[in-house]
């Protein structure tokens, strides 16, 4: 059992760095740990999983709206950045959830607010590195997870 909780560990860190929802996986392993085994894990720890897989998902979309408004982008930068995400995932997988919120920021900026093509370039950018500070953060919170499962399962 502890091969399969290692493996959905190692899937949950790895998906993080592609903006797919790592830190879920890590509390899905920690569950699985805790209702197929006699673990330490306890209804504490589990709580406290969901609360972090929770934090990491909010926050990594509101980093992409964040990073639009701090560049310069008004609402429709920010409507743009979440149409763009949601499209470019389906459409490009990674590079299309990387690059849709820019191209989402950039054009709701640029031909519905009417804005200068500089102004949405630099939504656009600002939606990007949102994008990648919520990666970062979901990395973090994923190894944190991960590395306190494998010190309760050992």
């Amino acid at each position: 059992m502890e091969l399969i909780i290692y493996t959905i560990l190692l899937i949950g860190f790895l998906l993080s760095f592609i903006n797919l929802p790592g830190p879920w996986i890590m509390f899905l392993a920690a569950l699985i740990t805790r209702i197929s085994s006699a673990s330490d894990i306890g209804w504490g720890i589990l709580t406290i999983f969901f609360i972090l897989a929770l934090f990491a998902s909010i926050a990594d979309n509101l980093f992409v709206i964040f990073g639009a408004k701090k560049f310069g982008g008004g609402k429709w930068g920010m409507i743009g950045a979440v149409v763009g995400l949601l499209v470019g995932i389906l459409i490009g997988n990674l590079v299309g959830g990387i690059l849709g919120p820019f191209f989402g920021a950039f054009l709701f900026e640029y031909l519905i607010a009417k804005k200068d093509s500089n102004v949405a370039f630099k939504a656009g950018l600002g939606t990007v590195l949102g994008l990648l500070g919520g990666i970062i953060l979901k990395v973090l919170i994923s190894l944190i997870m991960g590395i306190w499962i494998i010190g309760i399962i050992n």
